[in-house]
């Protein structure tokens, strides 16, 4: 019974059927795109694989064809990933996988290909970046003439033995890259060849092999290099073979092999470890072995560094032929080199300590010269080295016999000599007394160093602290100071790092450098080499690259910027933060205008001419990126400039705070004659709700001082009991410590009884020689009486279509004197002064004014309900202006003359503690306001003389009470209630400066308002003579046709009699 698998296609879609049958077997090819051979499954015909097929060999699965067992249609890959899994079997006499010509085919192995009889296992050549990677064991087998990997003629092959995994041949070639190119082979199983070579690389290109099983050849080359170029051997495992290992007869180009492992020649006869060819480079620290010649061959510009074994049964050298330019060794005790041939032209000793350095040992027939040298990764000792060379005379020494070498573990000076003219020389090492050099990076004096530079420190050997213990990433920050400018600077944060050789100190500051930073690192005699020499205290400073953007600021002589001016040209300066070569008149961009005249004055201002091309607005800019400083930093955009051009300047009448600023001056005359007379006729109101009093002085204002005694003293009565005894005692003592006088201190226990006669004394003085500062109630002299009193007013006017909002604050003082007439009149005089703070629109134009008047006031009765009151005065206001137009702040002082007049008709009628008085009232003022000029601007105005006249006519209504309270005194409460129009005329004129008066503007106010006024109050008297009074004045205008103003003004005032 026969079990087999019958395959039919229909499009690359796989059927498998499975049938028991008795005959004969039948077999055919087969084409796949994704094909399996399942375990148990024996595949007996050909697989053929096309584009990005795969095909997979189940464990237990077997493909057993003649050949090829694995095939590619016409044998041709098209661009593109084929891939191969054999984890079963696949064999077969002949190609058992062919992939020749194919691109990017991979085959992972991880079961047996086996190659049965005379051809090749794996057949690749001409192919294009195939991968071969290998888990089991590629074969093949008998004594053939194939190889088991025939990868000649391709390109970018790469192939992978694992661990455990073989290559072997029985007969020809384990793999066979002749003419290829590119190729990397890494080994870490065993690729072996049981005739020929293990690997045959002739005439390969740029070859790569690194090593770390096993290669061998039972009967020639482990490796075969003939006219091989670009090749690179690492070997860390064992290359063996009959005869050389690695044979490079006429190799070019660049060979480099570097063994840590086993290189060896086990054949006997007259066969090489190495056959080198010219520009080889061997790198040895394992072992090369051979039983006639080490190294041989016959090349020039050989390199050899020999840190291992090389031994040779004849010679471990035999270089007659062969140029070596540097042979370092290290080789030596009792297995010196053997060296016959050529001297190397430059022989370098490795000493790894004082019982193991290298040794070399001339045979007869040697030739030429060599310069001696210490190889610089020697560690080195005060010592005498024996036998450093045998069999050599002086003439094989084209150097000096003495030299100095910055070794691994400090500088020593070194001599070499044959002391007993026997061919035999000897080192003497002289002990390291040179301190190691420090080379900083940047060096002192560097300009323009990147922002985020590492700095380094270099030493030319390897240091350690100077206590002899390690040098490391944990304590390297200590020994370094890094700051700003110079050593006194401010600290600069960052971390510092060692490398493994202790010579390179990398400092890592924690952010950029700003830019053009002075930054000064420093390190102090902190660290030694190994011989205790420490080094000297060095430093360096250097400068950061320019990083900062230039800037360009835009000015004008002629005008700032945002002015509004009539000139018809202006000179424009352009002033580079930074010294500039490429800014040109291109680089400028204006609207409204155009530039002429550009020219440079110096490496950073430029200059040109501005012309306007019409009225309105014009811009003048320099956007970013335009130019550059000398480090190549793009410009930051310029604050552009604005100016506006205007032939004839705009009416300064449509300038709301020119209007508004006029209105003030207006309404601070107007309402300093009303608040003069509204000061008069309160005091005649509260003179006629205390008739019959003799006590018409009173204290509205108070003198208080700043030393509590001396207050004290001045503004008590006598025998008056003001403060308790304790708080007595405690102020004197605190007087008297806190006098700078001669006293340092005093009791803390002063008598009460004490103190209270020494202050009523004082008192009693004051009151003898001066009465009071502060007159309260009686008349002073004469039926002559004095008042004081001090008055806040809060106004404020809504902005309109011409004029902006206005907040006022005025500020009255007034000092009178009156005595009453046979008739029940009274007549007076009073001075007042004052201040006036009047903010307009955002409140950058202000005026402000300081205003002194003298008035008269009387009362007469015209018959015994009837009266008539009058007032009189005149008055000086000093006004300070001030005006902000575009950026122009403009200045002035103008000077007033004021003259008023206002009279009151009223009626009293009276019933017991009621009084009502209704009245008419007139007023009239004129003001004459000086001519001036604002402070130099473009748009500063001259102000021609004013003339402003006030009238008002109106009717009001006093209403007066009295309330007796019960043990406390009295009450009397006070209501005026006024309506009346009023009516101010003025022209004001100006004229631009610098226009002159050709050009004048002007402009009529006649202002007619209605207004209300109320005020309200209330006057306290005490039985005990105290008295007090507040009250409240609302004053606005009302009606459609009224501007919308109002004002508050607030009276308090308080007499207490001791």
């Amino acid at each position: 019974m026969i079990t087999v698998a019958r395959v039919s296609l229909n499009f690359k879609k796989i059927v498998i059927n499975s049938f028991i049958y008795f005959g004969i077997c039948f077999s055919s090819y087969v084409y796949a795109t994704d094909y399996t051979i399942s375990n148990g499954t024996t595949q007996t015909s050909r697989v053929t694989l096309t584009n990005n097929d795969t095909l997979t060999v189940d464990s237990g699965g077997e493909i057993d064809y003649t050949w090829p067992a694995v095939d590619a249609d016409n044998r041709t890959f098209p661009a593109g990933t084929t891939t191969i899994t054999n984890n079963g079997i696949i064999e077969g006499n002949c190609c058992v996988i062919d992939i020749r010509s194919s691109t990017n085919p991979k085959l992972i192995n991880n079961g047996t290909i086996n190659g049965k009889s005379s051809s090749r296992t794996i057949y690749a050549n001409n192919s294009v970046n195939a991968t071969i990677i290998n888990n089991g064991d590629i074969t093949i087998l008998g004594s053939s003439n194939y190889e088991t990997i025939d990868g000649d003629s391709s390109s970018g092959l790469t192939i992978t033995n694992n661990s455990g995994a073989t290559i072997s041949s029985e007969g020809d070639d384990a793999i066979d890259i002749e003419n290829a190119s590119n190729v990397t082979i890494t080994n870490a199983g065993t690729i072996s060849a049981g005739d020929d070579w293990g690997i045959q690389a002739d005439y390969a290109d740029g070859l790569t092999i690194n090593n770390s099983g096993t290669i061998s050849a039972v009967d020639d080359y482990a490796i075969y290099l003939r006219n091989a170029d670009n090749v690179s051997i690492t070997n860390s495992g064992t290359i063996t073979s009959a005869e050389d290992p690695i044979n490079m007869q006429s190799s070019t180009g660049t060979v480099s092999i570097t063994n840590s492992g086993t290189i060896s020649q086990t054949g006997g006869g007259y066969n090489d470890g190495l056959t080198l060819q010219d520009n080889a480079t061997f790198t040895n620290t394992g072992t090369l072995s051979a039983s006639r010649y080490a190294i041989g061959g016959s090349s020039s510009g050989v390199t050899i560094v020999n840190k291992g074994t090389i031994t040779g049964g004849t010679y471990d050298f035999y270089v007659p032929s062969m140029t070596i330019t540097t042979l370092t060794n290290g080789q030596g005790g009792i297995d010196a080199l053997v060296y016959r041939g050529k001297m190397p032209t430059n022989y370098k000793l490795f000493v790894a300590s004082t019982s193991s350095y290298g040794k070399f040992a001339k045979e007869w027939g040697t030739s030429g010269t060599t310069t001696f040298s210490i190889d610089t990764a020697s560690t080195l000792a005060a010592n005498t080295y024996t036998d450093i060379f045998t069999n050599t005379t002086s003439a094989r020494f084209a150097g000096g016999l003495t030299g100095t070498c910055v070794c691994s573990n400090g500088v020593f000076t070194w001599t070499l000599s044959d002391s007993n003219s026997d061919n035999k020389w000897d080192l003497a090492i002289a002990a390291d007394t040179t301190k190691p050099t420090t080379t900083f990076s940047p060096v002192n004096g560097a300009t323009s160093v990147a922002v985020a530079s590492d700095i380094t420190l270099t030493f030319n050997e390897a240091v350690r602290l100077t206590n002899d213990s390690a040098l490391d990433d944990s304590n390297v920050d200590a020994l370094i100071t890094l700051k700003e400018n110079n050593s006194s600077g401010s600290d600069i944060s960052f971390d510092a790092t060692i490398n493994n050789g202790k010579t390179v100190i990398t400092i890592n500051p924690s952010s950029n450098f700003s830019s053009e930073q002075v930054v000064y690192v420093a390190i102090g005699a902190t660290v030694e080499d190994a011989s205790n020499n420490a080094i000297n205290a060095a430093n360096t400073s250097f400068t950061a690259v320019d990083t900062s953007a230039p800037t360009m600021a835009i000015t004008s002589s002629t005008v700032t910027d945002g002015d509004t001016s009539d000139d018809s040209a202006l000179s424009m300066t352009f002033t580079s933060s930074e010294a500039t070569t490429d800014f040109v008149v291109g680089d400028i961009t204006v609207t409204g205008g155009s530039l002429s005249s550009f020219a440079s004055t110096s490496s950073t201002i430029y200059t040109a001419t501005f012309t306007p091309t019409d009225d309105g607005a014009t811009t003048i800019d320099v956007a970013s990126s335009k130019f550059t400083d000398a480090t190549g930093n793009n410009n930051v955009a310029a604050t552009q400039f604005n100016w506006t051009y205007e032939s004839q300047l705009p009416s300064p009448l449509d300038k709301t705070d020119v209007t508004s600023s006029v209105e003030a001056s207006k309404d601070i005359a107007a309402e300093w004659a009303d608040m003069i007379v509204d000061i008069s006729y309160n005091r005649i109101a509260w003179l006629g709700r205390n008739q019959g009093s003799i006590r018409t002085s009173h204290q509205g204002i108070r003198l208080r001082f700043q030393d509590e005694m001396i207050d004290i003293l001045m503004n008590s009565s006598p025998n008056s009991q003001i403060y308790d005894e304790i708080y007595f005692a405690n102020k004197m003592s605190n007087a008297i410590e806190n006098t700078n006088g001669s006293l340092l201190a005093v009791s803390d226990h002063i008598k009460s009884d004490a103190a209270t006669i020494a202050i009523n004394e004082g008192v009693k003085l004051r009151a003898l020689a001066i009465e009071t500062l502060n007159p309260t109630f009686e008349p002073i002299f004469g039926d002559w009486s004095i008042w004081t009193k001090g008055e806040l007013i809060i106004g404020k006017t809504k902005a309109s279509s011409t004029t902006s909002k206005q907040d006022t604050k005025s500020k009255i003082l007034s000092l009178g004197f009156d005595k009453p007439l046979d008739n029940e009149g009274i007549v007076g005089f009073v001075f007042d002064v004052g201040r006036d703070n009047t903010d307009i629109g955002s409140g950058a134009t202000n005026v402000k004014s300081k205003n002194y008047s003298l008035s008269n006031y009387s009362a007469l009765k015209l018959d015994s309900n009837t009266k008539i009151e009058t007032v009189v005065g005149i008055s000086r206001i000093n006004f300070d202006m001030t005006r902000t137009d575009g950026s122009e702040t403009l200045l002035g002082e103008r000077r007033g003359n004021q003259l008023f007049l206002s009279n009151i008709l009223r009626h009293e009628y009276k019933k017991k503690q009621f009084e009502i008085s209704p009245y008419l009232t007139h007023s009239a003022t004129l003001t004459n306001l000086d001519a001036f000029s604002e402070s130099s601007g473009s748009l500063a105005l001259t102000f021609n003389k004013q003339e402003i006249r006030d009238y008002e006519i109106g009717m009001g209504m006093d209403i007066n009470s009295e309330i007796i309270l019960k043990n406390s005194g009295r009450l009397k409460p006070f209501t005026r209630i006024e309506y009346n129009k009023s009516n101010s005329k003025t022209s004001t004129s100006m004229f631009y400066t610098s226009e002159g008066a050709s050009n004048t503007y002007v402009k009529n106010f006649d202002i007619k308002n209605n207004n209300w006024k109320l005020r309200v109050g209330i006057d306290h008297i005490a039985r005990s003579g105290w008295r007090s009074s507040a009250s409240y004045t609302r004053k606005q205008a009302v009606g459609a046709n009224s501007e919308s103003k109002y004002s508050n003004s607030f009276t308090l005032r308080s007499d207490l009699r001791f």
